[in-house]
């Protein structure tokens, strides 16, 4: 055998600083999942408890985004969270902490149990007149449980149901053939064991009922007795039995959903992350699957209007020899909407620039710029639009964004907006396997608790506890000021002491950012968080003046960085799936888009066992709006009843088929049997036809024109590329090479607020930002063990491999506008150079869109003097031209890739445009 080394003392013996991370959403458990892979110790701080898949009260891992359990008070009941909400904890003291592991009762039969599974044993003895007996240990268990459904208990409960499963031996026939053969039955066969395991389960039966015994509790049926199973060893103890039967109360406990999730393929942070989770099995032991596993794709896109009929296409490529078919009738849908073959043209035209546009003079141009104004064009000589769109194309412009992300087109930055739209235009032009993706479950289920469960595994602590500040730790030592967080541990023990090298990570929400660093000195993060949630401008682009209270009134105006965006779900005790993928209603007052998730689910729900056999998320979008079929009530000004009725007859108006001259039959869907509202809107009271919304508690953070300077904290740093550091004062530390802040040598913050390469809010955002975070305290601690040792340590970059640290990898990050289709890439380069000395984009030199625009704007005053098919003959020329002079022969490519893009409108000009030629290439 080899001479094996032993470790060096250095190493063995060194140890890396404890991390507190504060907050167990996407960002937090990102956070702690990166440094425990790299030998931090972690602990991990959450304020908030919520009922799991089993009815329990648990840490509410995964934030917003986690799934949110809940209990229907009774059918048809609207379940919200009213002002004074009661507490759900369920009967007894002594209830049974389940294991954070996902098994089919929780993905698809979310029932709950106030205790373990109750086996009790019968003295069952052959003999000719049957009368099942206890034996006195299982008098005693039934007793003792039965205790805990008090009249207070049960009506904490909920809904519930007990059931009463009876097992019997089939070996018993042959004993009892001997021992009493040919004796008469006094009531039924004495040898059937199935009669006799019937009659077991009758004497458990009565004595249940007579414990529940209120009338109150007896108006629906809460004791049910199931049909006797044989006995075998996976039951579960007893391994065998011929004289048991178990007893199993269960409460109705339901998915609810913040929102819906759904997971664009360009999603590279969030998935990396999912494919290191392990899928746990019910022993808390690894399988060989990950959490990316339980992503399905869902590529069916449904569009529903007030005004056409409703029709489904799909994200796929256009390929021989459906292409054809597919462009005739996604264009009869389109016009169906009132939209126009020169709206489409000219669309992808604006697209295919911004893809043309280098990233530098993207920051420049577009990040002030609204993305409807891009999409209009300005030709600053003649003060004017470069061209006209059809009213509904507008429309369908400035509202489809919040329909999507409560993003209105005419506020969103034209940069966030339009490299979310270039990535999403990728998915169609090179779909991966995960286009359009959701869970296999509710989010907790399929994602959240393997990940929680896979942290535990990798040391993490999680402790039940609120970060509500920070303060000055010894003030009189003279020595540079140091600030440490002020803990609320919420099972009163005192909260763990932190030390003088230890990191804080501070990834809670934005609100909670801006009130916890109050204390804190103007610097870095904490400087731009002062009122960047309480104060909203007066006018768009400026900063904040007025004061508010952003969680009772976000949406103020338009260009509000804070909005709502909130889910319902209707819950159905039938078969009812909408489509097989994700609806979006183009004009629905509230814009509305919705998925019917159980749809993707590994283990469907059943209704004999779930209460519910199909489900339906609705998302709206847009919340200050007036609904006309209200007269003009917004949803924010809607009841609980209000917005659960008139959510659904917006989807029932749009989903009706409008064909003139036939009598097609109406949009009419099952009634819901359960109905719930997302627990982050707050009413001021319990009866849902009267409680009126006070409170959004998680507003959701938008990118605004103009809005971008005004993001807490420095750019992300690109690890491929150094940046110029921004200019820091004493107190905040930044990498040579750029990088997020690390405050006071220990305090990182990390969230969607922070400046990300996706900028858009979302999962992937959070994700992204956490990893900034752990980069940052990576090149920090490397920084103090340079100055802490003789010998140097350096660097070790390697751009073509990972980039790494002497503490570890650095977290791998993807910059969106770096990972675009590679057909627009060296054309891009050449706009850089363009942007760098201060010249136009090559395709405004060149005046690719001069004619377009001439045509546009004469086709608006007269429809029958131009087309444009004359304006795409030009565009094809000086494509080429433009490909030629970049020196790298693109032309062709573009002119490919536009046909691409535009591939709707090809067939439209065939048939009815004058002067159509069939392209040269």
């Amino acid at each position: 055998m080899a001479d094996t080394v032993p470790p060096s003392p250095a190493v063995s013996e060194s140890k890396k600083p404890l991390v507190h991370v504060f907050g167990a959403g996407i960002a937090g458990l990102t956070a702690a999942h990166e440094l425990a892979l790299r030998g931090f110790k972690v602990r991990v701080f959450e304020r908030d408890r919520a009922l799991d898949a089993r009815g329990t009260q648990s840490l509410a891992i995964g934030g917003l985004a986690r799934t949110q359990y809940f209990q229907p008070s009774k059918p048809g009941s609207i379940t919200f969270q009213s002002k004074k909400p009661e507490t759900s904890e369920a009967a007894g003291p002594n209830i049974r902490n389940h294991p954070d592991t996902s098994t089919s009762v929780s993905l698809g039969l979310d029932q709950a149990r106030p205790f373990p599974s109750l086996w009790l044993e019968f003295q069952d003895r052959p003999a000719k007149n049957y009368k099942p007996q206890l034996t006195q240990r299982s008098r005693n268990d039934l007793q003792s449980a039965l205790k805990k459904l008090t009249r207070e208990s049960v009506q904490k409960l909920g809904q519930f149901r007990i059931h009463i499963q009876p097992f019997y031996d089939q070996s018993l026939r042959k004993i009892e053939e001997v021992s009493v053969a040919g004796a008469p039955a006094d009531s039924g066969d004495p040898h059937d064991d199935r009669a006799r395991a019937t009659k077991r389960a009758e004497v458990v039966a009565k004595k249940v009922l007579k414990q529940l015994n209120w009338d109150h509790i007896l108006g629906h049926p809460v004791v049910r007795c199931e049909e006797p199973l044989p006995a075998n060893t996976e039951l579960g103890q007893p391994p065998t039995a011929r004289n048991w039967v178990r007893v199993v109360l269960e409460r109705v406990i339901l998915p609810g959903e913040h929102g819906y999730r759904y997971f664009p393929s360009y999603y590279s942070h969030v998935f990396d992350t999912m494919r290191r989770i392990p899928i746990y099995d019910n022993n808390a032991l690894p399988t060989a699957r990950t959490t990316y596993d339980n992503l399905v794709a869902l590529p069916t896109i449904g569009i529903a209007s007030e005004k056409a009929p409703p029709f489904v296409t799909t994200w796929g490529p256009y390929s021989f020899p459906n292409s054809i078919s597919r462009e005739l009738v996604d264009l009869l849908n389109l016009s169906g909407l009132g939209i126009t073959s020169k709206d489409i043209f000219q669309f992808s035209l604006r697209v295919l620039r911004y893809m043309l546009t280098s990233p530098e003079r993207r920051k420049e141009e577009f990040e002030n710029v609204s993305w409807w104004d891009y999409i209009q064009g300005h030709d600053p000589k003649a003060c004017r639009p470069l061209y006209c769109y059809s009213k509904a194309f507008a429309d369908l412009i400035q509202s489809s964004g919040r329909v999507l992300v409560a993003l209105d087109g005419m506020w969103a930055d034209a940069r966030t907006t339009g490299n979310t739209y270039v990535q999403l235009l990728t998915d169609v032009l090179v779909p991966t396997a995960n286009t359009h993706a959701t869970l296999n479950g509710p989010t907790s289920a399929a994602w959240f608790s393997h990940w929680h469960m896979h942290l535990r595994r990798l040391g993490v602590q999680f402790i039940h506890g609120e970060l509500t500040g920070f303060e000055q730790a010894d003030p009189s030592t003279g020595r540079p000021p140091r600030y440490k967080p002020t803990v609320q541990i919420h099972s009163g023990e005192p909260p763990p002491e932190g030390g003088p090298d230890d990191y804080y990570v501070v990834a809670v929400d934005v609100l909670a950012a801006e009130q916890v660093t109050k204390k804190l000195p103007p610097l870095g993060v904490p400087a731009k968080l002062r009122g960047y949630t309480t104060l909203v401008p007066a006018k768009a682009g400026e900063p904040g003046t007025i004061q508010r209270e952003p969680t009772q009134k976000p949406g103020m105006f338009s260009w509000d960085r804070l909005q709502t965006l909130s889910g319902i779900q209707y819950f159905y005790t039938t078969e009812f799936n909408l489509i097989n993928g994700y609806l979006y209603t183009s004009d629905a007052p509230w814009r509305l888009s919705a998925i019917c998730s159980p749809v993707a689910w590994q283990h469907q729900p059943i209704q004999e066992k779930s209460q519910y056999q199909s489900m339906l998320s609705v998302d709206i979008g847009e919340w200050m709006k007036g609904s006309p079929a209200t007269g003009g009530k917004t949803a924010w000004e809607s009841t609980p009843a209000e917005l659960e009725q008139e959510t659904s007859r917006q989807l029932i108006k749009a989903l009706e088929q409008k064909k003139p001259g036939l009598a097609s039959p109406d949009f009419i869907p099952p009634k819901p049997a359960y109905i719930h509202i997302d627990e982050g809107l707050v009413y001021d009271g319990s009866n849902p036809k009267q409680a009126r919304l006070v409170r959004n508690k998680t507003p959701f953070l938008l990118p605004i024109v103009s809005d971008w300077k005004y993001r807490p904290g420095p750019d992300p740093w690109d690890l491929t590329k150094d940046v110029q550091p921004d200019p820091i004062s004493d107190g905040v530390w930044q990498a040579t090479h750029g990088g997020y802040y690390v405050h006071w040598d220990q305090l990182v913050f990390a969230g969607t607020y922070n400046k990300t390469f996706t900028r858009l809010t979302t999962m992937e955002s959070a994700n992204e930002s956490a990893r900034h975070a752990v980069n940052a305290i990576l090149d920090h601690c490397n920084m103090k063990k340079r100055r802490h040792s003789a010998s140097p340590v350096d660097l070790q970059v390697q751009e073509q491999f990972f980039a790494t640290t002497p503490l570890g990898d650095y977290c791998r990050i993807w910059d969106p506008e770096a990972n675009e289709l590679p057909d627009v890439m060296l054309l891009r380069e050449w706009d850089a150079i363009n942007c760098n000395h201060g010249l136009p984009h090559p395709w405004d030199l060149l005046g690719v869109e001069v004619l377009p625009s001439m045509l546009s704007h004469l086709s608006a005053a007269s429809p029958a003097s131009a087309t444009s098919t004359d304006a795409f003959a030009q565009v094809e020329s000086l494509l080429r031209g433009l490909g030629t002079q970049s020196g790298h022969g693109g032309g062709e490519g573009l002119v490919g890739l536009l046909r691409r893009i535009r591939t709707h409108l090809e067939e439209s000009l065939r048939r009815g445009a004058a002067g159509y030629r069939p392209p040269t290439s």
